[in-house]
């Protein structure tokens, strides 16, 4: 790609996503900010400067960060998705406690005052003959 062609294109937008990958292989993508303005900056995350080149020198900027080993797991790493899972069975068990309750009372022994009320025996469900 000729240098004309690099500049048209990121002329074209502010934004372009920086990617890294880990010791294991794993990818990983930032989003970067610039502006062409002539001069070579380097920024780290916190926006502090880490190297500057003016319009007036030549060379090239090279940064070398030294990065922390990530030894320190998440905890969705340590237990994956056996919390999802537990969540999910946890509301199952609840949810079927309900429904094994609600059998036992099918209907609401209230009633309206003035009319006939149906009762139901506690143990069976079934109605109760007066």
């Amino acid at each position: 790609m000729a240098d004309n062609e690099a500049a048209a294109m990121f002329a074209e937008s502010p934004v372009a996503m920086l990617a890294t990958a880990g010791a294991d292989g794993t990818p990983h993508l930032v989003p970067v900010v610039f502006a062409l303005t002539g001069d070579t900056v380097a920024f780290d995350a916190r926006g502090r400067q880490l190297a500057w080149l003016g319009q007036d020198s030549h060379g090239v900027v090279t940064v070398t960060l030294n990065l922390p080993a990530q030894t320190a797991k998440t905890f969705y790493d340590q237990a994956g998705d056996y919390v999802m899972w537990s969540g999910v069975g946890i509301t199952a068990l609840a949810a079927l406690i309900m429904l094994l309750r609600r059998r036992h009372f099918p209907a609401d022994t209230t009633g309206a005052p003035g009319v006939r009320t149906a009762e139901y025996d506690a143990d069976t469900g079934d109605p109760v003959r007066s």
